[in-house]
């Protein structure tokens, strides 16, 4: 078997790392995007799977461009059986999507037809699904069309963030991937065209999303704090500065239910937030130019008080 693995983000590390153990590096090729200036310093980095793939060995092409005339040319030459695309980030083209001999397969963080789209793993969160899992699927020239291959579900844990369910899904994944190449080279394996009727998007989250709106139900905010956790994370005014909401869980008990969404209320060193419905309870921030805290420390630091107000835009509350 000989597989080129398109892929860029750390999704696709664990697939790398099987296709790496029980391929000889000669028959897998990876095609990843460019280095990029990232972080503070602004330096040229790779990205996690080049990285990885140079680690172990492996032959790994970068084109500015997915499906360069030098790209064909040299994944042609690979005479590849299959081609692996996950999270790379750029459209693959069909002349590309036809170069395998047996098929090109996309690996898919959700159960499609729903949450199509380049975010399903946030935006499961945000819809409040209590069922999720990995699809495989053949590529298609429409993003996230092509027809089934194989799905694993799993269940979403009540006070799981999207990292912890993009560990466990990528995991996942790596196994299904592996199993879907054995099947599909076996003759095992009937594609099934998705349903278009039961169709959603998972649109890309940008850092606006991650403001929060106290007029919104608690539960919704809740999830919308582990959903968007750690991009682009969760955000609030107060004092006229940015506060980082980075861990929350909902009240269940009956509170003053008279104030209004975004009023603070401090008991026993604990954080609370008057929500359009209910009341959440802040465990973690982190105030602007500061180090992620407990609110513990946060109160004691700053010295809230009862009756202040968290702002969904950039306005000084009054201490």
């Amino acid at each position: 078997m000989k597989v080129i693995l398109t892929a860029s983000g750390t999704f696709a590390l664990p697939s790398l790392e099987i296709m790496a153990a029980r391929l000889s590096p000669d028959n897998l090729l990876v095609i990843s995007q460019p280095d990029r200036r990232r972080g503070r310093g602004r330096q040229y980095q790779p990205t996690p799977i080049k990285q990885r793939a140079l680690e172990l060995g492996l032959s790994v092409i970068t084109p500015e461009k997915i499906g360069s005339q030098e790209d064909i040319e040299i994944s042609s030459k690979f005479a590849a059986d299959f081609l692996v695309v996950i999270d790379y980030g750029q459209l693959i083209p069909h002349s590309l999507i036809t170069l395998p001999h047996q098929a090109a397969i996309n690996l898919h963080p959700s159960l499609l037809p729903k949450h199509r789209g380049p975010a399903p793993i946030a935006w499961s969160l945000l819809m409040g699904d209590s069922i999720t899992g990995v699809t495989t699927q053949l590529l298609a020239d429409r993003i996230d069309c092509g027809d089934i291959l194989l799905q694993r579900k799993t269940e979403i844990k009540a006070s799981e963030t999207s990292i912890q369910l993009t560990e466990r899904l990528q995991k996942l994944g790596a196994e299904l991937l592996w199993e879907t190449l054995e099947k599909w080279q076996a003759g095992l394996i009937k594609p099934v065209p998705q349903d278009n009727d039961q169709a959603s998007y998972a649109p890309k989250l940008h850092k606006k999303d991650g403001l929060l709106d106290w007029k919104q139900d608690a539960h919704e905010l809740e999830r919308r704090i582990r959903a968007l956790n750690p991009w682009p994370g969760t955000f609030t005014f107060w004092r006229g500065k940015r506060l980082k909401v980075l861990a929350a869980t909902i009240i269940p008990i009956e509170m003053d239910k008279a104030q209004a969404p975004g009023t603070i209320q401090v008991s026993e060193e604990r954080l609370y937030a008057a929500c359009g419905r209910g009341f959440i309870q802040i465990t973690k921030v982190q105030p602007e130019g500061r180090q992620p805290q407990n609110s513990s420390d946060f109160l004691r630091g700053h010295h809230l008080t009862t009756g202040e107000q968290f702002n969904s835009q950039e306005k000084v509350s009054s201490p």
